[in-house]
């Protein structure tokens, strides 16, 4: 996985691979260009080889908050990594969520059974 765009306070190694050779790929900061710092969306990009831009797949997802962390990760404990991306809320609470999502066939898939809302 490589950042697109400024990272920000988003930490994880750089790039990330996924399954048989996948790369995924975050754009903005944590955020869409022209929205709020707080609310929002943000996207998740797969490719098949980043370095010439060969995409396969992406998903926009909403956000309350800031990206904090995106890393790959065995979440189910299936023996393969899924990319699991940490949102956490502006304000005082600090609330996290954590995004997790699969590489099946080339595609990413969100798994809500994975992912956990504050």
């Amino acid at each position: 996985m490589g950042w697109i765009g400024q990272p920000g306070r988003c930490r994880g190694p750089n790039p990330y691979r996924g399954a048989a050779g996948h790369r995924a790929r975050r754009s903005g900061g944590g955020k869409e260009l022209g929205e709020p710092a707080s609310i929002g969306t943000y996207s998740v990009r797969l490719y098949r080889d980043l370095s010439s831009g060969d995409y396969a797949d992406g998903l926009i997802r909403p956000r309350d908050g800031e990206l904090r962390q995106a890393e790959l990760k065995d979440v189910d404990g299936d023996g393969q990594p899924e990319l699991a991306v940490t949102l956490v809320t502006a304000g005082s609470g600090n609330y996290s969520t954590l995004d997790v999502y699969k590489i099946r066939d080339g595609h990413l898939q969100w798994m809500p059974a994975l992912s956990k809302a504050p």
